[in-house]
């Protein structure tokens, strides 16, 4: 061993295209477990009854499965997420958040494809059980899931998320909508069918979503962009409206964007009132409406020309009657 020369071991670093996915799939399952969401992982391979909920027009089916529960590629990650919560459930875990990121696969065109998503359920209790607080016993709701969607995406570099209402239940979910991404439709999400969730013994209500990974990676953009605090006061206007049932913050948002008021810096939903003195069919929605100058001091009539141009916008587009104090 003595006589064996003493030399620097050869070795090489190599690189891979994969490497930055595997690390931006990283970072998403970080975020989420920052977000407190345990990650579950579930089946490749379901069964032939899963076909009846629609998840994808065109299944892949194994030309030789193994077993009658073994048959279809998952078209959905949101199965295998349901099996996880029922079996929590019956070890006696009621109270969950869970993600999964995986691959599911489709036919289109006569040839299957394959694509990463995300998925996410909540169900059970807000926070642990504790013996005080205004919050004590409370369940997850729709909004929950909302806000674990649009911070998970805002950290994850992809903002200026948007929903789109569907007007009826379908085969999985009671309530639920498309989640959009400019006019690019990146998942949904809703409340599992109460009938699906007594099906799995869930007891309380299931939200899910799930969304395109893949579309998410190529749409973000991680970069963030800082300014100084600024140095000149704010001057706020608040303004009550009564609009049709029918719309939504999303449109009202909308149509604030495309009037393009200069020095506008913030908007803000603060009341919703629906009852006494608000005719049937409309609801009172109250914004706050931030205006700021990077560089001196608004003017009250340079604020009240922006408003005013806003208001006109608001009657044309949504017929909002806007309430007088």
């Amino acid at each position: 061993m003595n006589k064996i020369p003493s030399r620097t071991p050869v070795c090489t670093v190599g690189r891979h295209p994969y490497d930055a996915v595997h690390d931006q799939l990283a970072e998403a399952r970080r975020l989420l477990c920052g977000l407190g969401l345990d990650e579950a992982q579930g089946q490749t391979l379901l069964p032939d009854a899963i076909e009846k909920f629609n998840f994808c027009e065109v299944p892949v089916r194994l030309a030789n499965p193994l077993s009658s529960e073994m048959t279809l590629l998952r078209p959905s990650l949101l199965p295998g997420l349901l099996d996880s919560l029922q079996r929590n459930l019956n070890r006696k875990s009621p109270d969950l958040a869970l993600f999964e990121i995986g691959r599911v696969f489709e036919t289109v065109n006569g040839a299957p494809r394959e694509e990463r998503r995300v998925a996410i359920m909540l169900t059970g209790q807000r926070q642990p059980t504790f013996w005080s607080g205004n919050d004590r016993g409370a369940k997850y709701d729709i909004f929950d899931l909302k806000g674990v969607l649009e911070e998970f995406c805002d950290q994850f570099g992809v903002r200026g998320l948007a929903y789109s209402p569907r007007l009826e239940s379908t085969s999985l979910c009671l309530e639920s909508a498309e989640i959009l991404l400019g006019k690019q439709t990146m998942g949904e999400l809703g409340q599992l069918l109460p009938a699906l969730a007594r099906r799995y013994d869930l007891r309380d209500a299931v939200l899910l979503a799930e969304m395109n990974l893949d579309l998410l990676l190529t749409r973000r953009n991680p970069a963030l962009e800082f300014k100084t605090l600024p140095a000149y006061p704010s001057i706020r206007r608040d303004v009550a409206m009564l609009l049709p049932e029918t719309v939504t913050h999303e449109a009202v948002l909308r149509v604030i964007k495309q009037a393009k008021l200069a020095n506008l810096e913030n908007i803000e939903l603060f009341d919703v009132f629906r009852g006494q003195n608000v005719p049937p069919g409309r609801k009172s929605m109250a914004y706050a409406f931030i205006y700021r100058h990077p560089e001196r001091t608004l003017t009250d009539a340079e604020v009240n020309a922006s408003q005013e141009k806003l208001m006109a916008q608001l009657r044309q587009s949504l017929e909002a009657v806007i309430r007088e104090a």
